[in-house]
């Protein structure tokens, strides 16, 4: 997945997590999280918003107060034009590591 995401081929980054996340018994939860976060970012550099924003909510159910899937999701609802929501999931990752990229406002 890190190879194509390197050669810019994220559909087929998005299809080799996807085999990894289709047999998640056994992956470390921390492991987990960042294959979910991970392809939500593949899905997010595709267009593919909505599946981008399932995987983050995946991912942070595993860890709920992770700035930087939080700051990437912010970027996602930054990208739909869900000024709110970016902005609210910005402020949330500055306050758990106020050096976490996050859109400008």
């Amino acid at each position: 997945a890190m190879t194509a995401i390197d050669q810019g081929n994220f559909q087929k980054a998005v299809e080799s997590l996807t085999k990894i996340l289709s047999a998640p018994d056994g992956i470390n939860p921390k492991n987990l999280m960042s294959a979910y976060n991970v392809r939500a970012l593949c899905y997010s550099q595709i267009n593919q918003y909505d599946k981008a924003l399932s995987d983050f909510e995946k991912a942070l159910a595993i860890e709920p107060n992770n700035a930087e899937i939080l700051g990437n999701r912010s970027f996602v609802y930054q990208a739909m034009g869900d000024i709110d929501k970016a902005k609210a999931d910005a402020k949330a990752a500055k306050r758990i590591d106020y050096k976490i990229k996050v859109p400008e406002f």
